[in-house]
Order: C-alpha cells, then sequence, then structure tokens
C-alpha cells in the first residue's frame, strides 16, 4: 500500500451509466472539459457543493427526458505533492503560465498554440505535449485543484454579517463562502471509490 501524503475525501454527481464502472472497477468516468481543469473526473469537496450539482443534474434530466437515474457518490482521493497542480497557490499557477508562454514562444509569431484558449484547453494541450519540457513537468501530474468564485452566492443578509466579522480580520484578509474548490483526476490509481450516498431518477 502506497504512504500517500494527502488523502481528502471529494463528492460526485451524474448519471448511473456514467459513473457504473467507477463504482464497479474503480474506472474514472472522463469529462471532457475544456474551460476549468481540462479533462478528467470532477470532485467537489463538501456535501454542500454536491447537493448543488445534483440539483442541476436533475434539471438536465427533466430538460433531456433523461430517465436514468441520478447517483451521489463519494471518493478518496490520494496523492503526493509532486503529483498535483494546485491553482490555489499563487505560485503553482505561475508556474503554469510560464511553462504554457515557453511553449508559446517556441512557435512562429502569429501561429499561436494557445492563441484565445481557455484554462482547460491550456492544460489539455500541455497533457498532449510532447515537448520536454512540458513532459517533465506533466508527467508525474495525477490531480488539479483549483478554486472558483460564484459571485451569485452573495446574499444581502449573510453578507452583512460576513463583513462585520471580517472587519475584525488583519486589512487585507476577509472571510469568505463564495469560494469552492474542485478538484479533477487525470489518473484512476488515485482515486478510491468509497460509496453510494443516495440515487434517484429524476421527477
Amino acid at each position: 500500500m502506497i504512504d500517500y501524503e494527502y488523502r481528502i475525501t471529494g463528492y460526485h454527481c451524474n448519471f448511473r451509466n456514467k459513473i457504473e464502472r467507477f463504482r464497479s472497477n474503480n474506472e474514472i468516468y472522463i469529462s471532457i472539459d475544456t474551460c476549468y481543469l481540462g479533462n478528467g473526473m470532477y470532485f467537489w469537496d463538501n456535501h454542500y457543493d454536491l447537493e448543488y450539482w445534483e440539483i442541476a443534474k436533475k434539471a438536465e434530466a427533466k430538460r433531456k427526458a433523461i430517465e436514468e437515474p441520478i447517483m451521489c457518490i463519494s471518493a478518496r482521493i490520494e496523492y503526493n505533492s509532486d503529483e498535483i497542480i494546485d491553482l490555489t497557490i499563487k505560485e503553482e499557477f505561475e508556474k503554469l503560465i510560464q511553462i504554457k508562454n515557453i511553449v508559446n514562444n517556441a512557435h512562429k509569431k502569429g501561429n499561436s498554440k494557445f492563441e484565445n484558449c481557455a484554462l482547460g484547453e491550456v492544460i489539455n494541450k500541455l497533457f498532449k505535449s510532447t515537448d520536454t519540457l512540458v513532459s517533465t513537468y506533466i508527467s508525474k501530474i495525477k490531480v488539479m485543484k483549483a478554486n472558483l468564485r460564484y459571485e451569485n452566492i452573495k446574499d444581502g443578509y449573510i453578507m452583512k454579517e460576513l463583513d462585520y466579522y471580517s472587519s475584525k480580520l488583519s486589512s487585507n484578509q476577509n472571510l469568505a463562502f463564495d469560494i469552492r474548490t474542485i478538484y479533477c483526476v487525470k489518473d484512476g490509481a488515485n482515486i478510491l471509490f468509497h460509496e453510494v450516498l443516495r440515487e434517484e431518477v429524476a421527477s
């Protein structure tokens, strides 16, 4: 058994047919993504965000007349410090951009490899790159992590309370609950199915 440095519980919601293989033999379901952290299986780090995604999946099922049950699961994500790109850390984001720029500069002017690309597309291209520098940077990466800020979470009443307690902190600090953490697992070897939390057909 590998003694990983980090073990966290992640939460995922999807249609049963998309995650049944993960449930039965730990084969991860790869979502095709070009906006967030690229292709992979996505997880939240808490129950509340799982419930938000469950509502979104139910709405999708109703809109598309999908009768497949919706399954909410938990899993254990394991990794070492050299197996994750943690974009919640400024220095890690800077390193990602530096690698992207080095690859970009190797291309002819006016033929940018990453021109007008969203972050997920940049990450997908880096994972497919055969450049030696990129391969060294990417080769061990199994997990990616990022924070998302949701502007629509800012409720008037509770924000007043939050602002009050934030005012008691250092001048450059604020309490916040509009920030959400996501994990994108690239390799099934670093994740273990834990349990089905609930399963139901969208009504």
